[in-house]
C-alpha cells in the first residue's frame, strides 16, 4: 500500500460557495460540507482504483463510502494497493 499525493480536480465549494477544511493524507484539503467518502475519490480523481480509507483512526469498508459523510477537520489516509511479487 502506499499513500497517495493529494490532487484536486475542481473547486471544492458547492453551489451555496460553502466548504470546509479536512486533512487528507497529512494535507489541509478544502471540500465541499457534507463531501462523502465516494465524493472525495472522484474529487481527488482517484475511482477506479483499488484503495483503502482510514477516517480519524478508523477503516471505513468501501461499501459504506457513499454514506460517510466528512465533518469539519476530519482526518483521512487515503493508501492505494500496489501489486506485484
Amino acid at each position: 500500500m502506499s499513500g497517495i499525493p493529494v490532487r484536486q480536480a475542481e473547486n471544492p465549494s458547492t453551489p451555496t460557495g460553502t466548504a470546509m477544511q479536512i486533512v487528507v493524507n497529512g494535507e489541509n484539503t478544502a471540500v465541499a460540507e457534507a463531501i462523502s467518502l465516494s465524493d472525495l475519490v472522484d474529487s481527488l480523481l482517484l475511482a477506479g482504483q483499488r484503495l483503502a480509507i482510514e477516517l480519524n483512526g478508523a477503516i471505513v469498508p468501501r461499501s459504506l463510502w457513499p454514506e460517510v459523510r466528512l465533518s469539519e477537520g476530519d482526518r483521512a489516509e487515503i493508501v492505494r494497493a500496489i501489486g506485484g511479487g
